[in-house]
Formats: C-alpha cells, structure tokens, sequence
C-alpha cells in the first residue's frame, strides 16, 4: 500500500484553491517551457492532477505523458482538457515510487508540489532517473514564501503546538522545506547542474480569524491525517485562543507574499 498522499478528497476543490488565474498561468507556464526548452522527445509529469500545468504546457506542442496515484484527478483532467485542448493525454495511474515505465522513457520529467508529499521521496527520484534519458533533466517547482503575515504563522505554529500536546506527531512538510534536499540528492544522482530560479507569483490578505478558517477548512493535505477527533478539538482551542490573543485584530488582515520557484537538473 502506498504512503503517498492521494488527493482523492481534494478533486471537487483542487482547482479553485491550487489552480493558477490567466495572469499567473501565463507566467508559471512559461518559466517551465523556458526551463523544458525546444524538446520534440517525450516529458511525464509525476503527480499530474488535474492538469493545471500540463494541459497549458501541451498546448504548447510538448510531447506529454502523466501519472497520479489519484483516479478521480485523472479523471478531472480528462474534463479539464476536453473543455480546453483538442489533444488526449496518455495517463498511467500508479505511485511515483514505482514508475509504470521503461527504463530511459522520457527526455524530461516534472514535478511540481508533489514531493513533500512523499515520504520516500528519494525511491521517487531514483526512479525519475530511472525512466530519464541520457542527457535528460528533471524539474521540480513549488512555491515559497517572501512575506508570511505575522499571524498566519503564528497561528500555524500554535495549531502545531497544539497538536503535540496532545501527543501527535506532525509528519507534514512542504515543497519549499523539502527543496534543499531534492537539489542534494539530485547532484548525488549525477545532476551535471541544478540552477534555481523564481517569479512572483501571488500575494495575498488574511486575518487571524482566517488563518484559522484555513486550517479549519481542511482542503490542505498538512491537515489531512489527523484524527477527526483530535482535528475537532484542537480547532476548538486554536479558536479561542487566536479570539484572546488578538482581540480587537482578530478580523485585521494582514499581508503576505509567495513566490514559485523552479529547479531545473541536468543530467
């Protein structure tokens, strides 16, 4: 049985709360194409979902294969690409740890926030290598932050503590911590170069009150494996004490930034 996160339960909201505007897409879309390059050889994506890079980055005539170890994505994708490309996508289901694959299939592979959510993230990249042409590159992207709002990670960190107290280990991570050690281990695997670039991406407004909205909600895979229970009760907390920490700013927002980062590796 696979340790990977599924995103099963994340299919009828994925693409309203990961999904990029036009304006963003443009931008992201077009630093992974420039990061790709002219390649006429085919490029998987791992973790494809429901398409939100592949299908802007196909219609920009790339050669494109994907895997998801979610059905349900896959199947949105398929929705997805149907209402916007006049172009199939051969798809595989299946874990990233154990690519359905030939050795040496793919000129380029691409993986973009998925990793953190792979606990045997290096059996994944020993098989991107595996299924990596001689002279191929693998990109992985993600986001980061530029600005945190003081009360977002506050609040985040409390829920944590929160947690712990109660006695449960916090497992998760996220693709700009886990960044570091993918470039590591990239260059172990022989990476002739690993060159990392970013562009703006987004910022946004968010108050105390909804910081804990956000984790309450439940749509991100950080909260996903908490006991229900736990998840109740520790909400609870958190609540009151956001509600007694901030007083009369509990509904001030405040301002942060992120940015995307794309690490390109040459082989």
């Amino acid at each position: 049985m696979s340790d990977s996160i599924a995103f099963d339960r994340a299919v009828g909201y994925y693409d309203a709360t990961r999904g990029f505007d036009p304006e963003r897409e443009v931008k992201v879309v077009g630093a992974l194409a420039a990061a790709l390059g002219q390649l006429e050889a085919r490029v998987l994506e791992i973790g494809i979902g429901s398409g939100r890079i592949a299908i802007p980055l196909q219609q920009r005539g790339y050669d494109y294969y994907g895997v998801d170890l979610s059905l349900p994505m896959m199947h949105k994708l398929r929705e997805n690409a149907a209402a916007r490309s006049k172009y199939s996508f051969p798809l595989a289901q299946g874990d990233i740890t154990r690519l359905p694959f030939k050795d040496g299939a793919f000129a380029a592979i691409i993986a973009v926030h998925v990793f953190h959510l792979v606990p045997r993230w290096r059996e994944a990249l020993a098989e991107c290598r595996r299924v990596l042409q001689a002279g191929g590159i693998i990109i992985h992207a993600g986001s980061r932050p530029t600005t945190e709002s003081a009360a977002t990670a506050i609040v985040t960190q409390k829920w944590r503590e929160l947690l712990a107290a109660e006695g449960y280990t916090d497992k998760s991570t996220s693709s700009h911590r886990i960044a570091s050690p993918v470039n590591d281990a990239l260059i172990e695997m022989g990476a002739k170069a690993v060159e990392t670039s970013a562009i703006a991406d987004a910022s946004f407004s968010r108050s105390p009150h909804q910081s804990c909205d956000h984790i309450a909600s439940r749509q991100w895979s950080s909260t996903w494996a908490v006991p229900d229970d736990l998840f109740d009760r520790t909400i609870a907390q958190l609540r009151e004490w956001t509600a007694q920490e901030y007083g009369d700013r509990y509904d001030t927002p405040q301002q942060s930034g992120q940015e995307f980062f794309i690490t390109r590796a040459a082989f």
